[in-house]
């Protein structure tokens, strides 16, 4: 995309990125649902071009919609390499309510590289002037949360003692059938077949969340106290690595054996401490029922203790 005074042939340009939206409460850029342009206001192109541009100013190379993680890969084939930097740009259009924003992007100062043959550009992570709402991970007893201290505060508010009926879900787990397999093995003990997995669970958890011992008299402390530390709000935010998701998924893998699940993100987060709350019910004689599936646009792992 240099002019070197050569007409050479066009190439092809790909470039990589994100989209973010300004910090919430607790800090978290989430990723923007954004239609992306790149293009060029290079004069001498818009006038070689105006003949097939519906644009007045600009020259736009290719378009998409961002992934759902903000990341994107904008791939210009046929390329001009002639085009000058300076004149290239990104815009971006809010799906949301259709608001514009052109960052600043300076394509002279980002060194691209060579792969398989196609020329690519890596922005990095675009701040755009846009507030995003976050997706709800979580309901309880009606109540939705969109993020996951919430919920552990609101299951710890129920949880001394457990008591039902009461019913939570889950959104946004759909390929995550190590989750759903641990549900499974709690309805299975809440329908009689007592294997101590759960008391082991909390003698496995007890150490990994540096819960005082003197406090613990039975199981159900060790569950009401997780829920009450997942419920601190730094939780919140979503790149702060004290959750410990893997050691957690690794403690209860040592229970109950199956696949291993490490509870990452505020989905993740929430599903441990719907299964804590679940472990709970079902050691202060509650049945557990789980159901997995699509409801309307979001796969929702259900649970109901009774």
């Amino acid at each position: 995309m240099v002019n070197t005074g050569r007409r050479t042939g066009p190439q092809t340009v790909v470039v990589h990125g994100r989209i973010v939206g300004m910090p919430d409460a607790w800090g978290n850029r989430l990723p923007v649902d954004a239609y992306k342009e790149m293009g060029t206001t290079d004069k001498s192109y818009l006038m070689f071009n105006r003949g097939n541009n519906p644009f007045p100013n600009k020259f736009v190379f290719i378009g998409e919609l961002s992934n759902t993680d903000g990341s994107f890969d904008l791939v210009s084939p046929n390329h001009p390499v002639y085009v000058p930097h300076e004149s290239l740009f990104i815009d971006l259009t809010n799906q949301a309510d259709l608001s514009n924003h052109r960052p600043q992007t300076n394509f002279r100062i980002i060194s691209p590289q060579w792969i398989g043959g196609y020329k690519h550009y890596e922005i990095g992570t675009i701040q755009a002037p846009w507030r995003v709402e976050p997706n709800v991970v979580s309901s309880f007893k009606g109540r939705k949360f969109a993020y996951p201290a919430d919920f552990a505060n609101a299951l710890a508010g129920d949880a001394g003692p457990f008591r039902g009926p009461g019913s939570l879900e889950i959104f946004g787990l759909d390929g995550y059938p190590e989750i759903e397999d641990l549900f499974k093995i709690l309805e299975r003990e809440s329908k009689g077949r007592d294997t101590g997995v759960v008391s082991k669970m909390a003698k496995e958890l007890t150490p990994v969340l540096g819960l005082n011992l003197s406090k613990i008299r039975s199981s159900n402390d060790v569950f009401r106290m997780a829920l009450e530390r997942c419920s601190d709000t730094r939780f919140n935010t979503l790149n702060m690595d004290g959750f410990k998701g893997p050691q957690l998924g690794n403690a209860i893998h040592k229970a109950f054996g199956g696949r291993f699940a490490t509870f990452t993100g505020f989905n993740g987060r929430a599903a441990f401490c719907a299964f804590v709350y679940a472990a709970g019910a079902l050691e202060s004689g509650l049945k557990v029922h789980a159901a997995f599936g699509p409801i309307g646009n979001d796969y929702v792992i259900s649970v109901v203790v009774s």
